[in-house]
């Protein structure tokens, strides 16, 4: 590859730059003497400090970081770039080669994958050890065919941003940098390669918070893979809820393990975290200080190569493309016999409006081009005739301007056709048709008041049921409010079994309190905060021990699906199917239901979703 001659203190070669316009300026550069080939990164000085514990870790799955320099000469950078006041150089290996976030739109196989975060762990864990955070773990960073390593994957450093789906929510709402970031990264990263996907996707910062917080990654099954433990590891580790999430980096590494060993076994119960004070999800979601420095929230605008080697050396002037010349005058015989020459053709912004005139008159005007002499074709000229007409404003345009004149010609004959239609059709018509009477204007409907959010609330909440009398006294506000969800729930339904049918006599029996949807009041309170609650904490249950799937997952994921087009049953599938093994294995259960759900309950639950899926549509 082409060197430069900017030389930093004449010790680095400057080469190329990365691809990529996101995070801090970054080359690729030569050392003299030693020949290898670093990343240079111009970084703040609050980022070059955390750098500074990495610097000097060497671990065979690291591209380690070798120096940061303070002082430097900031005429030695390479042309067009400028350090801002205070930033330092920060100094890695570098290491090219095929990135994860290139093999991750194929899939990965599961034990492949399992097997590249294993040794991603060994330099997490290397890191972690100095007192150092990576901070930038993504797809984008691990390199799984390195060229000139024979041990793969390498985790780089200094070559990719921090992208939000791979940083945990506190990260992004300002929270200082921390250990268990790589470890959320990691788990992310493991769940891109599976399903070739973002566990959590959104374009603004607060959105993606709020997904994490209220949300969960889609399931590996929707992704094809029939893998329980895996899905059950990735579920521990990606939950919005610090207290509730795998935060231990040697937890992850003995569960990665265990599912290598024993792929259908699933991973070990935890321990209960603590309880913690409800929050609602505008404190949950807002944020605490600055976001991570150079974050990509959005992974949609990085290319899968961001971060490879440009083509061409970044000090290098590309040469111009050749101006267009303007097209030469060509002589014209007037009727006298002598020649004139036309001046060349205006612009399109420039040329005067086109007249009504014969087809003869405009062809006459039209400059008559010389022919031009054939060139001879290159390899390179065919290639570029193959490709599509390209919209990239720095690549080479072919000459558009015969076709511009061609169109101007096109556009004054449609003028001229449709001027001399409109002239001859007065004196086709004798007799002046009779001017329909205007149709007398419609009224306008009244507006619909607008209601207020507790109103809009109130009506939401109502329209899940459709059978009840509703005094104006009831107020469904708590069904918004933080606090024990289950309570929540039971309040809700309690109070909705107390009004009277809407078809029974005045002053007969109240059904009972019980209510008929037993378990399944969990969800459908789930599915009634979604939809008729702005801003609404998460819906938090205990956790139970043993391998059955959490309450709270399955209420989640009904109240998410509930909000999109498809069908409910799966979910509702899962949540029956988690209960069910809850009265199997004879696990504790904190809650006040007796039995195991019935057909009945059942039945009373479809009704429900068939009612909640009228009310969303009337809104």
């Amino acid at each position: 590859m082409q060197q430069t001659s900017n030389l930093l203190s004449g010790r680095l070669a400057f080469q190329c730059k990365l691809k990529g316009t996101s995070g801090a300026p970054r080359w690729v550069a030569t050392e003299s003497g030693s020949g290898r080939r670093l990343v240079v990164a111009l970084v703040s000085p609050a980022k070059a400090h955390s750098l500074a514990a990495a610097t000097g870790v060497a671990q065979r799955h690291l591209a380690g970081v070798i120096e940061i320099i303070k002082t430097f000469d900031p005429s030695q950078l390479p042309k067009g770039i400028v350090a801002a006041p205070g930033a330092e150089l920060a100094l890695a290996e570098y290491v090219p080669g095929r990135t994860l976030a290139e093999l991750s739109k194929e899939k990965v196989s599961p034990v492949k994958a399992v097997a590249f975060v294993l040794r991603l762990i060994e330099a997490v864990q290397a890191l972690h050890e100095r007192g150092a955070v990576h901070g930038c773990i993504s797809p984008w960073s691990v390199v799984v065919e390195p060229e000139g390593r024979g041990i793969a994957p390498v985790l780089s450093q200094l070559v990719a941003p921090p992208i939000g789906a791979y940083c945990p929510p506190e990260r992004l709402k300002g929270g200082p940098a921390a250990a268990s970031d790589d470890v959320w990264a990691l788990h992310a990263t493991l769940y891109t390669a599976l399903t070739g996907k973002q566990p959590f996707d959104a374009v603004e910062q607060d959105s993606l918070v709020k997904r994490m917080l209220v949300g969960r990654a889609a399931p590996l099954a929707e992704s094809g893979l029939n893998e329980p433990a895996l899905a059950e590891i990735l579920t521990r580790g990606l939950v919005g809820e610090k207290r509730l999430r795998v935060v231990d980096l040697a937890e992850l590494a003995r569960t990665l393990d265990a599912w290598e060993r024993s792929p259908q076994t699933l991973p070990a119960r935890r321990p209960p975290a603590p309880r913690q004070a409800g929050r609602s999800v505008a404190e949950l979601v807002s944020a605490g200080g600055a976001r991570p420095e150079h974050l990509v929230v959005d992974a949609r605008s990085l290319a899968a190569d961001d971060g490879r080697e440009e083509a061409a050396p970044i000090a290098a002037v590309a040469a111009a493309p050749p101006a267009l010349a303007p097209p030469v005058a060509a002589p014209v015989v007037t009727d006298t016999g002598r020649q004139r020459a036309l001046p060349p053709p205006l612009p399109p912004e420039l040329s005067p409006a086109p007249q009504a005139a014969s087809l003869s008159q405009l062809a006459s005007q039209l400059p008559r081009q010389p022919t031009p002499p054939p060139l001879p074709i290159q390899p390179s000229m065919v290639a570029r005739i193959s490709k599509r007409l390209s919209f990239n404003p720095f690549e080479r345009k072919r000459r558009i301007w015969p076709v511009v004149v061609v169109a101007a010609a096109a556009g004054g004959i449609g003028v001229y056709l449709a001027v001399a239609t409109t002239q001859e059709a007065p004196a086709a018509s004798a007799v002046p048709a009779q001017t329909a009477p205007a149709p007398a204007p419609k009224a306008r409907a009244p507006e619909k008041a607008k209601r207020s959010a507790s109103e809009e609330r109130e009506s939401c909440v109502r329209s899940h049921f459709p059978e009840r009398k509703f005094e104006p006294s009831v107020d469904f506000a708590f069904v918004c409010e933080d606090g024990d969800f289950r309570e929540v729930s039971h309040r809700l339904f309690s109070t909705v079994n107390q009004l009277p049918l809407a078809d029974a006599p005045a002053g007969g029996a109240k059904p009972s309190a019980g209510g008929d949807l037993g378990w399944y009041e969990l969800p459908a309170t789930g599915i009634m905060r979604r939809a008729c609650c702005a801003s609404a904490p998460p819906v938090i249950l205990p956790e139970t021990p043993g391998w059955c799937e959490q309450l709270q997952s399955a209420v989640r994921q009904i109240a998410d699906d509930s909000g999109r087009s498809g069908d409910l049953a799966p979910s509702a599938r899962s949540f029956d199917k988690a209960v069910t093994c809850l009265f199997a294995n004879h696990i504790a259960r904190p809650y006040s239901y007796g039995g195991s759900p019935t057909p009945g309950q059942r039945a009373a639950f479809q009704r429900f979703l068939s009612l909640a899926a009228i009310s969303e549509a009337k809104r």
